[in-house]
């Protein structure tokens, strides 16, 4: 008798607990699913440039959630927003420096696994397509496209993803909290430090001899030095300035063009300036040239001087045109004066050349 009374009362407290459990289930269910329409609804609001800043986000966040966390290092407009909240950059690509080696299937295996992860802000991704880049042509880069959509909405939105590689990680990189669009802010476990990116688009600037004028690298450059200066350490942008033109084999004297504002003077580097300022997401506040713009001259000479250019440093002086001209250039010229000297009547007093 005594054991049945036992036997039921297990059993009743069994059925008790079955039922407390089918309850939080579904209750939780039931959160989840409002949650999720919360959720649509907030996107609902949101512009298009909005929605594809937030399925980037979610793209970081399910990066979290994979072993390749580390292995992707985020740099570009993105990530410059942490530094210059007011940029008028559209942060509407994400750009990262790979870290594992230079393949086309590698690549678009691990980010079809990140789209594959789950994630809550309620965006769906998907791998569309994967292409190579011969720009470099030592270390092409790979842009993959990404398609995004809310979950349970049929309409499909692309993005871009850069990825890039052979740049040096100088100094190394870290982990930032970004802000987020929705929900709280986004960890990313590897982003370039400011003053890797800085370098970076310094070098990119003078990349090839007499190319194109890089208008958003330039823009960056400027926007670095007029609103994230002071975040900058001064000594490990020298470091990285060093590593980013010894990585490519590249002298650092191009960069006296800066201090002399010869750069980008052309009058077809101040339309396509003018062209690409025209895509900012609202009116920036100076109106300058891409020679006046960018503000980096007063960081030049000091960086110069701790990248152990003492010399090219003392020349970084306004109006020191003399310090434009590469030292083989002069040496050439006074060889060849040396070899060919002007007639004695074309002299003029003082034994000085007229050329």
């Amino acid at each position: 008798m005594l054991e049945n009374r036992r036997a039921s009362r297990l059993a009743l407290g069994g059925a008790v607990l079955c039922t407390a459990v089918l309850g939080a289930a579904l209750l939780l269910v039931r959160l989840r699913a409002r949650a999720r329409d919360a959720c649509r609804a907030r996107l609902r609001s949101l512009s298009a440039y909005e929605r594809t800043l937030h399925a980037l986000e979610g793209f970081l966040r399910q990066l979290t959630r994979t072993p390749h966390a580390d292995t992707l290092v985020l740099r570009g407009s993105l990530l410059l927003r942490l530094h210059v909240p007011s940029s008028p950059r559209r942060a509407d690509t994400l750009n990262f420096l790979a870290l594992w080696p230079n393949d086309l299937e590698l690549s678009a295996a691990r980010v079809r696994e990140v789209c594959a992860a789950t994630s809550d802000d309620g965006i769906e991704l998907e791998l569309v397509y994967a292409r190579r880049h011969s720009d470099h042509p030592e270390q092409p880069t790979v842009t993959l496209g990404v398609r995004h959509r809310a979950v349970g909405d049929g309409e499909w939105a692309l993005a871009s993803i850069n990825l890039g590689w052979g740049e040096p990680l100088e100094p190394p990189a870290r982990a930032e909290l970004l802000p987020a669009v929705l929900g709280p802010p986004v960890r990313v476990a590897a982003c370039a430090r400011l003053e890797s990116l800085c370098a970076w688009k310094l070098y990119s600037l003078f990349e090839a001899e007499n190319a194109r004028l890089f208008a958003a690298e330039l823009f960056d450059c400027h926007l670095i030095a007029t609103e994230a200066a002071e975040q900058l350490d001064r000594a490990a942008l020298a470091t990285a300035v060093r590593a980013a033109f010894d990585a490519h084999g590249a002298p650092l004297s191009p960069l006296l063009r800066i201090v002399h504002r010869t750069f980008g003077a052309s009058t077809a580097s101040a339309r396509s300036y003018a062209c690409w300022r025209a895509s900012l997401l609202d009116a920036w506040a100076t109106d300058a040239g891409p020679a006046r713009a960018l503000a980096l001259r007063a960081l030049v000479p000091e960086t110069l001087a701790l990248c152990g250019e003492r010399a090219a440093a003392a020349r970084a002086r306004p109006g020191d045109r003399r310090a434009l001209v590469p030292a083989a250039r002069r040496a050439r010229a006074r060889d060849e004066r040396v070899r060919h000297p002007v007639p004695a009547l074309l002299q003029p007093r003082g034994g000085r050349s007229v050329h």
